[in-house]
């Protein structure tokens, strides 16, 4: 009984995260709060705001791929626009909010 309690308690801990983060970055601020106090914010390609299912596409990635020894975060450096895995899924880019 004590493990379904553990595992409830962990996916409503995932589905708070990555609805915390698909709410943030798909707001009018563009960024979480660590990305606000960096003043860096995740825009589309073309350099427009992330719809909510731009968000969902990119963090779903994102979590998926971060389990996966960072490989994700890795790849930004052999490309020249320096986007992550999941920044390349969500046809993303992470820049000066400036």
């Amino acid at each position: 009984a004590a493990t379904g309690g553990i595992m409830l308690f962990y996916f409503i801990a995932v589905v708070a995260v990555i609805a915390y983060e698909v709410l943030m970055i798909s707001s009018a601020r563009q960024g979480t709060v660590g990305k606000i106090v960096m003043k860096i914010k995740v825009v589309k390609e073309d350099g427009s705001k992330l719809s909510t299912t731009d968000a969902i596409i990119r963090t779903i990635v994102k979590s998926l791929i971060s389990g996966i020894c960072f490989i994700g975060f890795l790849i930004t450096l052999f490309n020249k626009k320096e986007q992550s895995l999941h920044d390349m899924a969500g046809k993303t880019l992470v820049v000066n909010a400036e």
